[in-house]
């Protein structure tokens, strides 16, 4: 399946604006970046219940004049920083980056050429949080001529922080692109999940959209450079009592176990995952995926989403027909 003619358009503006092989490509940002060095709060603060900084909050970076930069036509952007804004030098209380030693051995970056660990009153807080480039890293044609030298910008690697303040907005899992869509879309069309046993002989119906109850209904995500997914409420899952989600679909955030899966996207927010039970007995885990808290820009509450197309055991059926990718 396909997203929608603006999706694809949105797409070649991106593939236009990113990087090259061996290249930089940096645009300013006209956000306000803040970003703690430790905060009271936990990294996954609720959206619903924040706190704004206090000065109690050391800050490791902040910005008016910060910069996204795409690197070695990657689509995924950075968050960039003029050395004149980032704390670069220790300050008196041990505080700030210092050069790291060697490189990381999953180097995040094809082109740096210099990381940083970041210290916290004289003690290493996180190692290879930063890195920077050598002045004479090419950068795009489309780079604006007023972008600074690569060797005067340091780049945060921003998994390795508390969430990110853009302006008074509390922001998780990173920087967000410009250039990427995410688009929930509700939808009539008739979507069916099937699970496949272990053995691969049966084939379970999982979720049916035809047994959606009025006024609900299922919706399409359309997201840059991913296959489409669907978001469906709890009335389209099958009530067989051998087939069972844990926790059920459109569970509260309390139900989930406190261990189990997270993943953060800055896009939709913090991801809780469900295991699907099968009538022989056979357990898919974490074969679904629910977002039980709201976000600003995105709301998927009391919707449960199948990771299919991309596992094997799953088959997705829309209008009748096999989606594969």
């Amino acid at each position: 399946m396909t997203s929608s003619l603006a999706h694809q358009n949105v797409s070649g503006v991106h593939r236009k604006m990113s990087g090259r092989a061996g290249q930089l490509h940096i645009e300013p940002s006209p956000i306000h970046f803040r970003i703690p060095i430790e905060t009271k709060q936990s990294p996954k603060t609720l959206y619903t219940d924040i706190k704004p900084l206090s000065k109690d909050d050391a800050l490791m970076m902040e910005s008016r004049h910060a910069f996204l930069l795409w690197e070695d036509d990657s689509p995924y952007c950075r968050l960039a920083f003029p050395r004149s804004d980032a704390a670069f030098l220790e300050d008196a209380n041990g505080s700030g980056l210092r050069m790291s030693s060697e490189p990381p051995p999953d180097s995040p970056s094809k082109l740096a050429n210099q990381y940083f660990d970041l210290y916290l009153k004289g003690k290493l807080y996180n190692r290879w949080a930063a890195w920077t480039f050598s002045r004479s890293t090419p950068l795009t044609e489309s780079t604006s001529s007023d972008a600074p030298a690569p060797d005067q910008l340091i780049v945060l690697r921003t998994d390795k922080f508390p969430p990110i303040w853009e302006e008074e907005s509390i922001q998780h899992g990173g920087v967000r692109n410009p250039y990427h869509r995410v688009d929930l879309v509700p939808s009539k069309r008739h979507v069916q999940i099937y699970a496949k046993s272990k053995d691969g002989k049966e084939e379970y119906l999982v979720a049916d959209t035809a047994n959606i109850v009025s006024p609900q209904h299922a919706f399409a995500l359309f997201e840059s450079r991913f296959p489409t997914r669907w978001y469906l409420p709890t009335s389209a899952l099958t009530s067989t009592g051998s087939i069972k989600l844990r926790p059920s679909a459109g569970a509260k955030l309390e139900e989930y176990d406190e261990d189990g899966l997270v993943t953060v996207c800055p896009y939709k927010g913090y991801a809780r995952y469900h295991h699907l039970t099968l009538p022989d007995g056979d357990t898919l885990e974490n074969i679904a995926w629910a977002y039980p808290v709201q976000i600003p820009a995105f709301d998927a509450r009391q919707l449960v989403a199948f990771y299919t197309p991309g596992q094997d055991r799953l088959k997705l059926v829309v209008d009748g027909e096999e989606v594969k990718s």
